[in-house]
């Protein structure tokens, strides 16, 4: 165990998570506060999550990648174009002499994994249904408020981490404003499946309204994202088999005939 007091993190989200996780295995004395229980809550989400070479390195030095990498898809090519232009660009992993330009996962595995090993590790202490007060750093208390209205103070804590999101109190409380730019965009995000796997390649395709992305995952699946201009896509809600006709209009049909799995 680390010779420094506790450690403090506020917010039991994916940052939250693998921050703990990486401190605790550096035998630091962790504490991680959220407003809900983590374990009881469930996760279905089935979106995909590309992570970058640098996010490999990082959760292969925290200990996570040989856990993580089995439910990896790798991206080994990305076709880029635009409508209208002529030909597209094609990035290949083994052209730049690397695995991969990406490993896609959905969400509810990477959040299962990480979880999991917060949960085991010993130098981690969850305080669930907890919100944070205020840390008063000359006599490193923590001064937490349990859902229910009573008050916890956990003593000797050297600093406290804010990964309570956007209107974080934390921040708010040290004075760290965040700043706002509202871009009037729009993401639309589902699952297809595919005739043909998709083989590792994933597709950008750039047109009027925005991009769309089609991400691979594993068993003939694909996640598409849609980035678009505010409200130019408000008619397809009554209509989901759109996104369908607007991804095959764009991207063609490299893998043969697309099946949408869910609403996005």
């Amino acid at each position: 165990m680390s010779s420094l007091g506790g450690i403090a993190i506020v917010g039991g989200g994916l940052s939250g998570l693998i921050c703990s996780y990486a401190l605790a295995r550096k035998n630091f004395k962790v504490y991680l506060i959220d407003s809900r229980d983590p374990r009881t809550v469930e996760n279905s989400d089935q979106r995909a999550i590309v992570l970058s070479e640098a996010s490999k390195i990082i959760l292969q030095r925290i200990g996570l990648w040989d856990s993580l990498s089995r439910f990896c898809t790798p991206i080994e090519e990305v076709w880029v174009s635009e409508k209208r232009a002529f030909g597209k660009v094609k990035l290949v992993a083994s052209e730049v002499g690397l695995d991969a330009l990406g490993w896609a996962i959905s969400a509810k595995d990477l959040l299962m994994v990480i979880n999991n090993c917060v949960y085991q590790n010993a130098n981690i202490t969850i305080k669930a249904n907890h919100l944070f007060k205020d840390f008063s750093e000359p006599r490193k208390i923590l001064h937490l408020k349990s859902n229910s209205g009573s008050g916890v103070a956990i003593k000797n804590i050297e600093f406290v981490i804010g990964a309570d999101g956007l209107n974080s109190v934390v921040r708010n409380r040290m004075g760290l404003r965040s700043e706002i730019i509202n871009f009037e965009q729009d993401a639309i995000v589902g699952n297809i499946s595919t005739h043909k796997d998709p083989e590792g390649i994933a597709i950008q395709r750039i047109f009027e309204e925005g991009s769309v992305a089609l991400i691979p995952k594993k068993n003939n699946r694909l996640t598409f994202v849609f980035i678009v201009k505010r409200n130019s896509f408000k008619n397809y809600t009554r209509d989901h088999t759109k996104y369908l006709r607007q991804i095959e209009e764009l991207c063609g049909k490299p893998f043969g005939s697309y099946s949408l799995l869910e609403s996005p």
